[in-house]
């Protein structure tokens, strides 16, 4: 009885009715008639159902996880059969409005690769908000996935998402939608003169230039997020972030790290000596920062290995 009050169902009577129409001018050869009916048909929205399941704000960013995932997740698939080139630009959108607001609040508090993707975990208004990205590869879809019942849950984390956006961007004291910018140190760079704290960050004063093996979304969302500045020309940075092994003709006075050093440093909160880091070097095992190595066993030859690795390094720096 309490679904068959939900204003919804109207909406989706009123929509089929019209659909009807349409594909009854179409069977007429009617084409013109039927692109009018078409562009005329009722509309819906979800905006009455995240109201009803998330009373409060509060509750909408406890549940934002899977939201994000999945947002994530579809801005990566190719626009084939159900998933519409229209709905893949919007979680294109969504993601990058999510990044900005991130690195703009300088919330990003730890980051991850795995195989899977980018694990990422922020503290927004007190809540804690962790999320994968995938891999910007082509993606294979499979044929046994049900993206109609995905495509269901889809629509109804755009709309939870937009919501939330909307508060912080408000609560940020910044325009909802955003100006467009692909990136979260282009929208940093639109938005600086807002910035009352642009020096914070544990690599605030940094200049990163990331070379074009190294320019992947994440990393430059990580080293917004973590108050470096994003230049394009390596002259004017302090770090140059490569994946390839260094040239004789390098420029000497340029720090040169790799992607990890980046991570890294936001993970532990503090910068960590360059040498280890260099392109080309095996760098150090990137350790999930999600896990509370202090708890696990260590033997004493291991710590005594690690006390001599951190001594060497410090002596490096």
């Amino acid at each position: 009885q309490k679904l068959s009050q939900e204003p919804l169902l109207d909406q989706f009577r009123a929509f089929k009715t019209a659909m009807a129409k349409v594909r009854k001018s179409a069977g007429r050869k009617d084409v013109a008639r039927a692109r009018r009916q078409h562009a005329e048909a009722p509309q819906y929205d979800l905006h009455h159902l995240v109201k009803e399941r998330y009373p409060t704000f509060a509750a909408a960013l406890a549940d934002l996880d899977d939201a994000l995932c999945l947002v994530a997740l579809f801005a990566t698939l190719p626009a084939a059969g159900r998933v519409l080139p229209e709905r893949t630009a919007s979680c294109r959108a969504l993601m990058s409005q999510w990044q900005n607001y991130v690195a703009y609040a300088r919330c990003l508090e730890k980051c991850f690769l795995s195989v899977k993707g980018v694990y990422f975990r922020a503290e927004v208004h007190g809540a804690t908000v962790t999320w994968l990205v995938p891999h910007a590869y082509t993606q294979t879809v499979p044929d046994k996935v049900d993206f109609k019942v995905m495509l269901t849950f889809l629509e109804f984390y755009e709309c939870l998402l937009k919501f939330v956006l909307f508060k912080l961007h408000k609560d940020a004291g910044l325009a909802y939608p955003p100006a467009a910018s692909e990136k979260a140190s282009t929208f940093l760079d639109l938005v600086s003169a807002t910035r009352i704290d642009d020096q914070s960050g544990v690599l605030a004063g940094c200049s990163v230039a990331l070379a074009r093996e190294a320019s992947y979304g994440w990393l430059d969302f990580c080293a917004a997020a973590a108050g470096a500045t994003i230049v394009a020309d390596a002259a004017e940075a302090t770090h140059v972030v490569s994946d390839r092994p260094l040239a004789d003709s390098r420029d000497s006075s340029k720090d040169h790290v790799q992607p990890q050093w980046i991570v890294d440093a936001l993970n532990k909160g503090r910068k960590p000596p360059v040498a280890p880091y260099l392109p080309g070097v095996a760098a150090p095992p990137h350790l999930s920062p999600f896990v509370d190595y202090d708890d696990a066993p260590v033997d004493d030859d291991d710590a005594d290995a690690s006390d001599a690795d951190e001594l060497d390094g410090a002596a490096v720096a």
